[in-house]
């Protein structure tokens, strides 16, 4: 029996560390940006020889970090909205 209306879900791990494509595939970015993100060390990232990796784990804290300034953000929007009268 499967949960998914007749199809199969697969579970696959997220490696530890991945490619600089990889990690701006998974956050939904362009390279070049996700790179000025590992740049300014928003991101933890590796190089060793010409190839850059990528923390999975810095990843997903930079994912969540992101939700919740966005949550906050718009917890103040609505707070702003609600004082103003504006709905």
């Amino acid at each position: 029996m499967s949960i998914t209306g007749g199809q199969d879900i697969g579970i696959f791990p997220v490696p530890s560390e991945l490619t600089v494509a990889q990690a701006a595939k998974m956050l939904g970015i362009p390279k070049a940006d996700l790179i000025e993100l590992l740049d300014a060390g928003e991101i933890e990232s590796y190089t060793f020889g010409n190839q850059r990796t990528v923390s999975a784990t810095s990843l997903r804290d930079y994912n969540r970090e992101t939700a919740r300034l966005q949550d906050e953000a718009l917890d103040e929007l609505t707070q702003q909205s609600q004082e103003l009268g504006v709905y």
